[in-house]
């Protein structure tokens, strides 16, 4: 099964736990941790009506000797359009929380960043610089982080994207790219 595992600073593996609830998929392709409930979310690839995000609550515990870490089910999370009709979002490979709990997914056959509110209904989509798997790429991990403020040197934006390129003759991806999007003016920031 599919699983979350925890490292600790210097990158020994301290615990892990399964990611899919009894009769469930196997799949995990992309997880985010909500900042204001510190729940964990994740889907399959093809997140659909009928099989949603699956929602789980982190918890740690301590054995003889030992971290213990276990991931409680608590739900689900179904994507909807702007109405409030349940959608379907294909190919999710990457996902991010912003601090006001707003989710990112990005979608490799839309070739777009989805954005939803909690209550799981769409906000915006952003296009992706991007030609799609048919020319070898996918695009990959979503990370929510402002870097507006210059810190990182000439990169801003809150989301960003890795996108993993196979050239013609390679068996495996062997070029990475990283894409960054700034979501508002600053006077909008504080509603992401």
């Amino acid at each position: 099964p599919a699983q979350v595992l925890v490292y600790d600073p210097d990158l020994n593996l301290i615990a892990s736990a399964d990611v899919s609830p009894s009769g469930s998929t196997q799949e995990a392709p992309w997880l985010a941790i909500d900042p204001n409930s510190g729940l964990l979310y994740t889907s399959n690839f093809q997140i659909t009506p009928e099989n949603p995000i699956r929602v789980f609550r982190p918890r740690f515990g301590f054995g003889v000797g030992r971290v213990l870490f276990f991931l409680d089910y608590v739900g689900t999370y179904t994507l909807r359009d702007e109405a409030g009709t349940p959608i379907v979002l294909d190919d999710v490979q990457g996902g991010a929380f912003s601090p006001n709990g707003h989710l990112y997914l990005v979608s490799d056959v839309a070739g777009a960043i989805v954005s939803f509110d909690a209550s799981g209904r769409r906000r915006s989509t952003t296009k992706v610089d991007y030609t799609g798997w048919h020319s070898r790429q996918e695009l990959e991990g979503l990370t929510f982080w402002d870097l507006d403020s210059g810190r990182a040197p000439n990169i801003r934006g809150q989301l960003h994207l890795t996108m993993a390129k196979r050239d013609t003759l390679a068996a495996h991806f062997n070029s990475v790219y990283f894409k960054h999007y700034q979501l508002a003016d600053p006077a909008e920031k504080p509603k992401l």
